[in-house]
């Protein structure tokens, strides 16, 4: 968290305690080189404020700051495609985001496999200009 703390979103709940958070990393060895893919990662609200619209929120902020990077796409590994598709995410391959899945995936303890994990890939298109 501390490497990426000015890439962090987080939204405060009536509470005052954290509602929910989002950050975002830019992979510039991904496609045009002019045109990074970024790659939304820790998109999570917590439960007692969901279906607040508070992670739409959430994710047209990290969008609008990704914005001046005029990347090709953002892209999301999620277990809530649903939730992404509202915001015009669509479902891609996991083969078209294999460096994540090299440098971070890899890494993880919870599947022996990227391609048998339930999360799914996603991506959305970003305007030009």
């Amino acid at each position: 968290m501390v490497e990426n703390i000015d890439r962090f979103l987080v939204a405060e709940g009536p509470d005052g305690a954290l509602a929910g958070c989002v950050t975002y990393q830019v992979w510039p060895e991904i496609g045009d080189p002019l045109k990074a893919t970024v790659e939304l990662q820790s998109v999570a609200v917590r439960e007692t404020c969901r279906r607040k619209g508070i992670g739409s929120m959430l994710v047209k902020g990290a969008l609008a700051r990704v914005r001046v990077l005029e990347p090709a796409d953002v892209t999301v590994l999620t277990l809530t495609p649903d939730f992404f598709a509202t915001l015009g995410f669509r479902e891609i391959p996991k083969t078209r985001i294999m460096h994540k899945l090299y440098t971070g995936c890899i890494n993880c303890t919870k599947h022996t496999d990227p391609f048998t994990c339930p999360e799914r890939a996603m991506a959305l298109e970003m305007p030009k200009g």
